[in-house]
């Protein structure tokens, strides 16, 4: 089998389009201890209206999706998703939510095989959840990045 250099250029060029495809496919989201920036993504997301509020010492962006769940995301001056919370007929997607604490999440929850509310404690992530059928309210935050000024119960 001899090797055609069109062939071979036409093969690399389709590798390199796959691989831009896949990689453009992989979702970007906001999570816990993101930029502000990628706060669109879950709102395109969650198909959210959105509604910034300025508060004293950081912004609060409400995120409301159809389906009646309903999300905040806390931001600091410094531009910093430094918490996040929901309350609504369903848990929203926490892997989304929590992007690199999920696997800590996840693997706290595995062992310890919780019934009713949650309150973990990992480091500076926090996290807890409580609600029954179709009524959930959770809130996640990292300890380290609040700004200062504010108060855990402003987190809600």
């Amino acid at each position: 089998m001899s090797s055609n250099p069109h062939r071979i250029a036409l093969m690399s060029r389709t590798l390199a389009l796959l691989g831009a495809a896949v990689a453009l496919a992989t979702p970007a989201h906001a999570a816990l201890g993101d930029r502000v920036s990628s706060i669109s993504n879950d709102q395109a997301r969650l198909k959210a209206a959105r509604h910034i509020e300025t508060r004293n010492a950081f912004t609060l962006h409400h995120l409301d999706s159809p389906t009646g769940v309903k999300v905040r995301e806390f931001v600091s001056p410094a531009g910093m998703v430094f918490a996040v919370a929901w309350d609504g007929p369903t848990i929203p997607d926490l892997r989304q939510l929590l992007g690199s604490h999920f696997d800590q999440y996840q693997q706290a929850m595995r062992s310890s095989r919780r019934h009713g509310p949650v309150n973990l404690r990992i480091g500076d992530f926090i996290f807890q959840q409580s609600g029954h059928q179709r009524s959930f309210r959770g809130r996640a935050f990292r300890a380290d990045l609040v700004p200062s000024g504010v108060s855990t119960t402003d987190l809600q």
